[in-house]
């Protein structure tokens, strides 16, 4: 048994509450609760003004919400836990150091490959479709990996779809990939989606593309839009490719034995308070990115949107990253076996 650090505060009463109706409950509105008053600790990497934090936050709002202040959801951004290490931060939340975490698919796949699944060449048609099938049997199979790691799933949230930039022109086909030297993340993966889509596959720290990209030393980069536009790429790359290529997750958990030592109740409030801030963190990714496209339209960069045609080319040309997940971890095959919405 992994040994549990639930920071408590010492000698605090329990809280009563009236009124509160909880999903699952199975009471009504004049049922009286009970919560032990205590405080979960919630790390994760960004910035306490970043996406990941205003998600932290509004989970923390919900949680304080719907236990009338008995739970707090203590902070911690910048994994600073853990010294800004992510792969720390995330095996904190397994052993109970820390109580709940956020973190993307990119740093879990480092983890568990596993976990990387998400991101499989596109194996989703849109952020929609990503949200149904992780909110149905692909979620539960990935919340069954998160289970071996002393994880409870409390919902993936997005990333959002990670978008090519070029110098040279419009990507609608991998023939137009071919050679083109692009800096790509750090994923095994993903490295080799591009590399059967004919691309030149660089790594590089992230801070250093920028300067690689004005002066030629890089045709193109992918990343999320967020990040791109955090490091001005639209200044130096004029052509963009809006897929939904290569996904990536946020995956939201608890330490499963803090999770299984709580009431039934209690239990019934992180998920639905999980579920609830999942939906949030999704609407507000999907705004910012929308906000993202109108500047740079402005800064003139052309957004180039594929066909269901040219999609389905990418897809079969990277099939043999289907054939190795088939083959390696069997028990994800939800994910790529139900049907797109």
């Amino acid at each position: 048994m992994r040994r549990l650090r639930i920071f408590l505060a010492a000698a605090l009463p329990l809280v009563l509450l009236s009124g509160c109706a909880l999903h699952g409950s199975g009471g009504d509105s004049s049922e009286i609760l009970e919560f032990e008053a205590q405080t979960w600790t919630l790390t994760f990497s960004g910035s306490k003004n970043s996406i990941e934090g205003q998600t932290a936050q509004y989970f923390a709002d919900a949680v304080s919400d719907a236990t009338n202040g008995a739970v707090t959801v203590e902070l911690h951004p910048g994994d600073d836990l853990t010294g800004g290490d992510p792969q720390a931060g995330i095996q904190a939340v397994a052993d109970g150091t820390a109580s709940a975490g956020i973190y993307t698919s990119l740093a879990c796949e480092a983890a568990d490959p596993r976990l990387g699944a998400v991101s499989l060449p596109f194996l989703f048609s849109s952020a929609e479709d990503a949200a149904q099938r992780l909110d149905g049997s692909g979620g539960e199979a990935l919340a069954a990996v998160l289970k071996e790691h002393g994880l409870h799933s409390l919902g993936i949230g997005e990333s959002g779809f990670r978008c090519p930039t070029n110098s040279r022109g419009d990507l609608t086909s991998p023939a137009e990939l071919a050679g083109l030297k692009l800096r790509v993340v750090d994923s095994p993966l993903i490295q080799e989606a591009y590399r059967l889509w004919g691309a030149d596959v660089v790594t590089a720290n992230w801070p250093m593309v920028f300067t690689a990209l004005r002066t030629g030393t890089y045709d193109g980069q992918e990343e999320f839009l967020s990040v791109a536009d955090g490091a001005s790429v639209q200044e130096v790359q004029k052509y963009l490719t809006r897929w939904s290529g290569i996904y990536g997750g946020l995956y939201f958990f608890i330490n499963e034995d803090l999770y299984n030592s709580l009431s039934p109740t209690l239990r019934d409030v992180a998920d639905r308070c999980g579920r609830d801030t999942v939906d949030f963190q999704r609407r507000q990714n999907r705004q910012n990115e929308e906000d993202i496209l109108a500047q740079w339209a402005k800064a003139r960069v052309k957004v180039t949107e594929l066909t269901e045609e040219e999609a389905a080319v990418f897809r079969q040309a990277a099939q043999p990253c289907y054939d190795r997940y088939a083959r390696e971890y069997p028990e994800l095959a939800p994910l790529w076996t139900a049907e797109p919405s």
